[in-house]
C-alpha cells in the first residue's frame, strides 16, 4: 500500500500545527490538564479582580493623602496590571494566534509544493530542490484534526492535508500510520 500527498502549507496549516502542538504539550504531560485548568482559573480571577478594581474607580476618591499620583500608583496601575496578567494567563501567556503568526513569519518554504510518499518501508519527503528519506521510528506522535494529519518528530512536524491525498485515502492512512509507527492517532480538538 502506498500513500502520496502533494501539498503546500498555508497560514491556516501553520495555525493548526501550533494548536496541535499546544494540545500535545498540555494533554500529554503529567498533570497537564490540571495545570492548565488552574492557570485558567487563576487568570480569570486576576482579570476579574483587576476589572473590578477599575470599575470601582467612580466610587473612590481620586486622591490619596492629597496626591493624585498616589491614587494612580495605588489603584489604577494594580487594576490594569491584574487585568492584563489575567488575560495572559487565560490565553496561556502568549496566545496561539501569536505563536502561529511567529511560526508563519519564520517559515521559509511558503507555498512550496511538497510531495510525501509513504510506503510500509519508507517515508519520503520531496521538495523542488531536494528530497529526504525519513524513518518512521523518529515519529513521536501522530495527531489528527478535521482537515489534516500531523506527523510529529520532536520539534518538527509534517502536515498531511486530507484533501491533498493523491494516492490512498485518509481512512486507510490512519490505520496504515498506526501499523508502521506503533503510535495511536490522537484527535486534536
Amino acid at each position: 500500500m502506498e500513500f502520496v500527498v502533494k501539498t503546500a502549507y498555508d497560514r491556516r496549516d501553520i495555525r493548526a500545527l501550533v494548536r496541535a502542538y499546544a494540545w500535545l504539550k498540555t494533554y500529554e504531560r503529567p498533570l497537564g490538564k490540571l495545570r492548565r485548568a488552574l492557570a485558567v482559573l487563576a487568570g480569570a480571577w486576576a482579570a476579574y479582580a483587576g476589572a473590578r478594581t477599575l470599575c470601582s474607580l467612580g466610587d473612590m476618591r481620586t486622591e490619596i493623602d492629597g496626591e493624585p499620583g498616589m491614587f494612580l500608583a495605588a489603584v489604577v496601575l494594580p487594576g490594569v496590571g491584574l487585568t492584563v496578567l489575567g488575560i495572559l494567563m487565560v490565553l496561556g501567556w502568549r496566545g496561539k494566534w501569536l505563536n502561529a503568526r511567529i511560526a508563519w513569519n519564520g517559515y521559509r518554504e511558503k507555498e512550496t509544493r511538497i510531495v510525501y510518499t509513504l510506503t510500509p518501508e519508507q517515508f519520503y519527503e520531496r521538495l523542488p530542490a531536494s528530497g529526504h528519506r525519513l524513518e518512521y521510528t523518529l515519529i513521536t506522535a501522530v495527531l489528527e484534526d478535521r482537515e489534516r494529519f500531523f506527523l510529529v518528530m520532536g520539534t518538527q512536524a509534517h502536515i498531511l492535508k486530507k484533501s491533498d491525498f493523491v494516492e490512498g485515502d485518509p481512512e486507510n492512512f490512519r490505520r496504515f500510520i498506526c501499523e508502521v509507527t506503533g503510535k495511536t492517532v490522537k484527535f486534536v480538538t
